[in-house]
């Protein structure tokens, strides 16, 4: 399962380790996590109006609102909780990889798959035992993807 670590989450969202820690005016990022700030002196601020600017999704601000390193789910209800969609690229996320299947051989990404059917070409390419080796898998899930993709009957 994919996680994002303390260097991850820096990297996304552009915070230089140890000189800026702010990821937004109410949020502190340490390398354990990310904190809701505490009320600072000199705020002209009551309490109460600095509580309702720093929600905070656990309402302690003892404990981070996310502790590195945490799963993708983990930092997408963070994201969404704390409004930054938008504020890095979603592309640069870590991917999970695919599950392995019965028997300990990997299972198919979908690019994997469209990969073996190019090859293949209808029986004219590279041929079924070829291709599990090239894709450390079983002749069986090389047989189900082109069944799949109707290339082999």
């Amino acid at each position: 399962m994919a996680q994002i670590t303390y260097r991850d989450f820096v990297r996304l969202f552009g915070i230089t380790p140890g000189a800026d820690d702010e990821l937004v005016p109410w949020l502190s990022v340490k390398e354990d996590g990310v904190y809701v700030k505490r009320l600072p002196d000199g705020h002209g601020l009551t309490h109460t109006e600095w509580l309702v600017i720093t929600e905070s999704m656990s309402g302690d601000f003892d404990r981070p609102e996310i502790r590195f390193p945490c799963s993708l789910d983990q930092f997408e209800k963070f994201v969404d909780f704390h409004g930054l969609r938008g504020a890095f690229d979603e592309s640069e996320l870590p991917v999970d990889e695919p599950k392995a299947r019965r028997g300990g051989k990997k299972a198919l990404s979908a690019d994997q798959e469209m990969e073996i059917v190019r090859r293949y070409d209808r029986g004219y390419g590279e041929s079924v035992n070829r291709l599990s080796k090239a894709f450390d898998v079983s002749r069986p899930t090389i047989d189900k993807a082109l069944k799949a993709a109707k290339v082999k009957g």
